[in-house]
């Protein structure tokens, strides 16, 4: 027993475990995303996504990516400053989004996506800071998000009537659970 206490301690083979567990709750997750939402807030929701998914890669300016090199090379922990960072883009960029918003008559897809990705670049800056700190934390946490993320689609599937707002909250849901536990 104490020997596979010992290979789960493992980074490597931790960080194989954890895929596995992803792949399977994002099959599950997938399945019944498409069984709640239907096929078209399916597919608002997924322009929803691809939407966030390349405005936060722009909007993020690399910086996360800067941290291990960092981290690496200077004397003193530059974990606080990134964080700082992070936290003034999330601001700002929540901030612009929020009044783009409120200021213009856009789609209730591109307000979605524009109220999702300063939240999307903030969760993912710091997952990726945890990832660098504690690899077996970040995917142990990531794990247990992903369990409740297919836990709350489930039971939106059985008991609530499909609507666009619900898929994005579910978005929302799972990014602000992430940010919220690695920013503590």
């Amino acid at each position: 027993m104490k020997q596979y206490g010992k290979i789960l301690k493992n980074p490597y083979v931790y960080s194989i475990m954890s895929k596995c567990v992803f792949v399977l709750t994002g099959f599950l997750f997938t399945v019944f995303q498409a069984r709640f939402l239907g096929p078209a807030i399916k597919g608002q929701i997924a322009v929803v996504n691809s939407i966030t998914g390349i405005a936060y890669i722009i909007m993020s300016l690399g910086i996360y990516e800067m941290y291990p090199f960092y981290k690496r090379t200077s004397e003193k922990d530059v974990a606080p400053i990134f964080l700082k960072i992070t936290l003034y883009m999330f601001a700002l960029f929540g901030s612009i989004a929020v009044i783009l918003v409120l200021c213009n008559d856009f789609s209730k897809t591109v307000n979605a996506a524009l109220l999702l990705t300063p939240l999307l670049t903030y969760s993912t800056a710091i997952c990726y800071f945890s990832l660098i700190e504690n690899p077996n934390q970040r995917n142990r946490i990531d794990m247990i998000v992903s369990v409740i993320e297919l836990l709350i689609v489930f039971a939106l599937w059985l008991f609530v009537r499909p609507k666009f707002y619900l898929g994005v909250l579910v978005i929302a849901a799972k990014e602000l659970m992430k940010a919220a536990v690695y920013t503590v």
